[in-house]
């Protein structure tokens, strides 16, 4: 009976984030996850790059910001992996609108399968663990979404996991093996994991003098620069502080003031982003704690638990206030699923106390969370949208088509205007696969135009058409699909 109690408790932290999901779409609007449709922005993109590999391989069209593309490959400010990972999946189960959705519940379900199995938690650590889930509410506003949340969720879940393995077996090298190619694979998906290079590298070395822990920090931190570079190459360069390129003389300045501003934004936005923020400093004053008191603990590896915890954490936070952006969810995404793998690992050795303040911040902000949850979902449920896009591929065929003998990129590649992101985003969605989408059009500054698509909103072709040379093909939702004439990719 008390084995059935422990394993019960112990599904349950598989099940919780899963059905908290599925009871809000069911109660709040009626809906399933079949009914999801990618809504905007960064929604569409993945979801359109994925059909793209799953399509073409890499033979595709340019997608990037500004007609600027990246310096390898062609895909988005995200790098390749995220599109070959998504698309290697879509070549199995469909590309279905509602695709992306669906395989992350199921790659949450296998991660917090992972969880439970290598870090085999007590009945009452698995109630927490399931509390802590089904209230968490990062996975709880983008389970909706095509976004990449609850995929770098699962990747916290997964490292965490592994870290605590190869702590609690210190001689199963095959174990640290995995976990390594584990890190390069999560490093190319975003690259602020990276900064678990060097913990992970120091645990080839536990136990050995101090010159083999040196050369293992100098391993793993040029590895992690390495691989963080290498996802960053694949990336259409977007226009943050990390592409701005500020000259060396300036650099110091510039880092001064992009600091500064994002402090100014640690209140910016809903409370939902700013209580993440407030967390990770709170996290970050605790692990200083332990840190403090564990210089002379006899448990090794609960040294190792805080020490690293401690350090990506630090990192993380040193990373995004330096060089990316403190606002308008961009950090909220990146500090949510960092704070994930600390609470994990904290509570895996028992220290809860992070984690209980965690799922009471939830709770508070439960009112406000089940708001945005609310609209957000709203987008991705409007019933007709299945139908708009089905109707705008028939109406693209023969007009805009991908051809596999384009003689560059440029030839299968649109661009469009930034309204097409968002009011009308079912015309995007009816892009073929293969077709790259670069945006925003009236961004770019040179000219002419790269791309042999532009997709136009009604009145930017009249104060562009001084400069334009297109013919135009079809009238869309608010606009029309012209061809660029200023390109080498016209049919003789």
């Amino acid at each position: 009976m008390p084995r059935l109690r422990l394993w019960t408790a112990r599904l349950l932290v598989v099940l919780s984030p899963i059905l908290v999901g599925l009871f809000l779409l069911a109660s709040r609007h009626h809906a399933t996850l079949f009914d999801l449709v990618p809504a905007w922005s960064d929604d569409i993109m993945y979801w359109h790059q994925a059909k793209t590999f799953a399509q073409v391989g890499f033979a595709n069209g340019y997608y990037s910001w500004d007609e600027n593309p990246a310096r390898l490959g062609g895909y988005y400010t995200w790098g390749a992996a995220i599109p070959m990972f998504y698309g290697a999946l879509m070549r199995v189960f469909g590309d279905a609108l509602n695709v992306i959705p669906l395989l992350h519940y199921g790659l949450l379900s296998v991660a917090l399968l992972a969880w439970v199995l290598l870090s085999r938690p007590t009945s009452g650590q698995s109630l927490l663990y399931a509390l802590f889930f089904a209230t968490f509410a990062p996975v709880t506003l983008y389970n909706v979404t095509s976004m990449t949340v609850t995929l770098h969720v699962v990747t916290a879940i997964a490292l965490a996991a592994g870290f605590v393995y190869v702590w609690q077996h210190p001689q199963n090298r095959r174990a640290l093996l995995m976990l390594g190619a584990l890190l390069c694979v999560v490093t190319q998906l975003r690259l602020t994991w990276a900064v678990f290079c060097l913990p992970y590298a120091l645990l080839w070395v536990r136990g050995r003098r101090w010159h083999w822990k040196l050369l293992a920090m100098l391993l793993g931190g040029v590895s992690g620069v390495g691989l963080a570079w290498l996802m960053f190459s694949t990336g259409a360069p977007y226009p943050h502080f990390f592409n701005q390129q500020p000259s060396v003389s300036h650099l110091l300045a510039a880092l001064v003031e992009n600091v500064l501003k994002n402090l100014r934004w640690m209140y910016v936005g809903w409370a939902n982003e700013a209580i993440i923020r407030y967390l990770c400093f709170g996290a970050l004053a605790y692990l200083g704690v332990l840190v403090w008191r564990m210089r002379r603990h006899p448990d090794a590896t609960l040294r190792w638990a805080v020490y690293t915890s401690a350090f990506s954490l630090l990192s993380v936070m040193g990373v995004v206030f330096a060089l990316y952006i403190v606002n308008a969810w961009n950090d909220y995404r990146i500090f949510a699923t960092h704070l994930l793998f600390v609470l994990l690992v904290l509570a895996a050795f028992r220290r809860y106390l992070l984690m209980i303040i965690t799922i009471a911040s939830m709770l508070v902000l439960l009112p406000e969370t089940l708001e945005i949850y609310d609209q957000w979902t709203q987008d991705h449920l409007v019933a007709e949208r299945s139908a708009h896009v089905a109707y705008w591929q028939e109406q693209f065929a023969g007009v805009l088509a991908y051809d596999p003998d384009a003689p560059n990129a440029w030839c299968n590649t649109l661009s469009h205007s930034v309204t097409f992101l968002y009011e009308d985003a079912d015309v995007l969605l009816a892009v073929p696969a293969g077709i790259g989408l670069s945006s925003p059009l009236f961004h770019i500054a040179t000219l002419p135009y790269k791309a042999r698509w532009l997709l136009i909103e009604n009145g930017s072709y009249e104060r562009r058409k001084a400069y334009l040379n297109v013919r135009p093909l079809l009238e869309v939702q608010n606009g029309r699909l012209y061809e660029n004439l200023d390109t080498l990719c016209q049919q003789p």
